[in-house]
């Protein structure tokens, strides 16, 4: 080897000591970042570390910490929504904004949450749309009142709705509020620990309502949930049995069983109030009574002070309005007007994250097959495909100065224009949403556009099967009109009208009624009022704009 090449030999190899020291010192700062990025670290100490400074190795690791944390908090969010949806069937983007909607509304700083109380709720049976016209309000409001997590309240709920099969909530948020304003327990335990017991009352004819008021006196008067949950369950077992102990008492006293009393429109307070009586009569105790030592514990406990349990059965009974005072109640809390403030700092880091979500991954892909192709001489570069990312990117991108509707609210506001609409504007709004779809590229606003849709073409349908079928009911050969020709009806209504100049109504052409003077107008009043016993005329209730565009921020206000 000649002289100039041991002298490039002799730098390249303190070159690299000096790069290898360099790593070493770097090192420490670098592993918490490997640590999340898994090959960033090799990168960085494989290619970079020789030419950037630790102030810039830890600048570039703290941002890109907090992007990937960003990223992972939006990624958690889509997951949550994504399941949802596995039920919901509806567009994605709305069930996410749903989604992050309801825990801004709620102040839940995790909308997580919110989607997995959502996805239980669609597992026990209820529809999307019933989760966005009320259901998840009102168990929202259960959680914050009754101080229970959103999935609790609903696994509570509906376990409720679907033993006793009711459609509709039907006042079982007041009814759990006013257990336990009443008892010594909250919402949240009678999700743990009574909510099993409802099946039961009701294979003996006995009411969620009833059944909640036994467990609110029972703690009431010193009981825990649980305790009293366990003996209720052992009351409610040998009720159940026709030859318990109890049973065979109160028929022989009543000349019927429990269940068959229950059964037959008796109270399940009555039948205490029977068996009550009777241990006091025959001098026994519930012990003598009862084959449980549990159940004749908590039946001592329960009947304690019978003028309460009576007074606790018609304040659970008559309960209605007692979740909207506690929600309010709650509500004006300091902590409630924090954790509403978190949860918009929350809600806006879910933003940032969706903006960064695909960059930060696309970048990830592209990181892993730098590694693969410096450390494993792999030059395939399979992870990547930055141009399918990007171009993701771009379909779901939006303008920052955009706010998204609530699409409950915009739902149920573009509902109530259709059907003050008259046919003109009806067709009017249609082809301007059709024409505004053609402008729109967020994912978000489509979703949007897409309901307006089918909100106004479902309005649409309806009246023209009506008018069908109305057409059906004046052709058919039973309808006496059906016999009669136009001249025919002519004749008649001339026959009977009245040529004085009389204020009259008449049908137009385009739907609006018209009021006139004119006498001879009057015949063509009563031929417009023959046939539209006969058809159908919608007719509108205020002048409206045809401009789809125009009314976006009035179907969002008002």
């Amino acid at each position: 080897m000649g002289e100039a090449g041991q002298k490039g030999g002799k730098k390249s190899e303190d070159a690299l000591k000096k790069t290898n020291e360099e790593a070493k010192k770097l090192k420490k700062g670098v592993d918490e970042t490997g640590k999340k990025f898994g090959g960033l670290e090799k990168i960085i100490k494989g290619t970079f570390v020789g030419l950037a400074s630790s102030a810039v190795v830890n600048g570039i690791q703290r941002l890109a910490t907090g992007a990937y944390s960003l990223a992972d908090g939006f990624a958690n969010v889509e997951y949550a929504a994504a399941k949802v949806n596995t039920l919901a069937k509806q567009e994605l983007p709305e069930v996410l904004q749903d989604m992050r909607n309801m825990a801004m509304e709620y102040g839940i700083q995790d909308a997580t949450l919110v989607g997995e109380a959502m996805y239980q709720a669609l597992s026990a049976g209820r529809d999307y749309q019933s989760l966005m016209n009320g259901f998840m309000d009102e168990n929202l409001q259960i959680s914050k009142a009754g101080f229970v997590d959103p999935l609790g309240a609903v696994d509570l709920t509906t376990t409720i709705m679907n033993t006793y099969k009711l459609e509709e909530m039907n006042g079982i948020g007041d009814a759990l509020l006013a257990t336990q304003d009443r008892g010594k327990t909250t919402v949240n335990e009678i999700s743990q620990y009574y909510a099993k017991q409802f099946g039961a009352f009701r294979s003996i004819g006995v009411g969620y309502r009833d059944a909640l008021a036994l467990l609110a006196e029972t703690t009431r008067m010193g009981q825990r949930t649980a305790d009293a949950a366990t003996g209720i369950g052992a009351i409610l077992s040998e009720f159940s049995k026709s030859d318990s102990t109890v049973n065979e008492y109160f028929k022989e006293l009543n000349g019927t069983t429990i269940p068959e009393f229950l059964k037959n429109g008796g109270s399940i307070v009555e039948t205490i109030s029977m068996i009550k009586s009777t241990l006091d009569v025959l001098n026994m105790s519930s012990f003598d009574m009862f084959g449980s030592v549990e159940a004749a514990r908590t039946f001592e406990t329960m009947t304690s002070d019978m003028d309460g349990l009576i007074e606790t059965q018609e304040r659970v009974i008559d309960s209605t309005g007692k979740l909207e005072e506690s929600f309010d109640t709650m509500s004006q809390t300091t902590k409630t007007a924090l954790e509403e403030a978190k949860a918009a700092w929350a809600d806006f880091k879910v933003d940032m994250g969706e903006a960064l979500a695909l960059p930060v991954t696309a970048t990830l892909r592209i990181a892993t097959d730098i590694v693969n192709a410096i450390f494993k001489g792999d030059f395939s570069f399979k992870n990547s495909n930055p141009q399918s990312d990007y171009s993701k990117l771009d379909a779901r991108s939006y303008d920052s100065g955009d706010y998204y509707v609530d699409s409950r609210k915009l739902n149920k506001n573009v509902h109530t224009t259709a059907k003050e609409a008259t046919a003109e504007q009806l067709e009017a709004y249609i082809a301007d949403a059709y024409s505004q779809r053609a402008e729109l590229t967020d994912n978000k606003h489509l979703s949007n556009n897409k309901k307006i849709i089918e909100i106004l073409e479902a309005e649409k349908d309806t009246r023209q099967k009506e008018i069908k079928q109305k057409e059906t009911s004046f052709f058919n050969t039973s309808n006496p009109m059906r016999e009669k020709t136009l001249e025919q009806v002519l004749t008649e209504v001339s026959n009977t009208t009245n040529n004085e100049n009389t204020q009259t109504t008449s049908v137009t052409n385009n739907n609006y009624i018209t009021v006139t003077t004119q006498g001879e107008n009057e015949i063509a009043s009563k031929v417009a009022n023959e046939i539209e016993r006969s058809t159908i005329s919608y007719l509108p209730k205020k002048p409206m704009s045809p401009s789809l565009g125009g009314l976006y921020d009035r179907w969002v206000t008002r």
